[in-house]
């Protein structure tokens, strides 16, 4: 097993334009971040002082928190994005199941791609989450949903697969 190091950075050089693709997708997050943000803002106030803090697998709150607690998953939303989009920009500090210095292009667009599909889908999850939390406070919903931890689970663990599959292949 390599690990990309030094030895293929200057690859990273010829794959940043893959990323302009990818800047739509940074728009939609970071306006997804900011509007999630303004309707809490706008929420909070009608808001009851309990408001879901944790789920079961059945999607029922187990258990409630002060509505202070709302601004908690945007606020790691935001430093995941940061974090995340740091990591898009070192694709040879990754580890590689089978880098070679032919194919350390495809692998760093591979191993870039899914971490920017990743924070995506992190993101949007995290988003949905709040987003409930303020209809269940609110008393416009019940729960979360039965099938939201099998599916965002599901989600998470298909991309990892194909994209491991994928750095497999080449």
């Amino acid at each position: 097993m390599k690990r990309g190091g030094e030895l293929f950075e200057e690859k990273t050089e010829h794959i940043d334009s893959w990323l302009s693709s990818g800047d739509v997708s940074e728009c939609c997050l970071i306006t997804d971040l900011f509007l999630l943000l303004v309707f809490l803002l706008f929420q909070y106030g009608t808001l009851p002082d309990q408001v879901p803090g944790h789920y079961n697998r059945a999607g029922d709150v187990d258990r409630w928190d002060r509505k202070e607690g709302l601004f908690i998953l945007p606020i790691i939303a935001i430093v995941l994005w940061i974090s995340m989009t740091v990591l898009e920009k070192y694709p040879h500090r990754y580890n590689y199941l089978n880098l070679t210095e032919k194919n350390a292009e495809i692998q760093y667009q591979n191993g870039r791609l899914m971490v920017h599909t990743l924070k995506n889908e992190v993101l949007i999850l995290f988003s949905f989450i709040s987003f409930k939390n303020v209809k269940i406070a609110s008393g416009a919903s019940e729960d979360i949903g039965v099938l939201f931890m099998p599916i965002s689970v599901g989600v998470v663990l298909v991309t990892i697969t194909f994209f491991v599959v994928r750095m497999l292949r080449n």
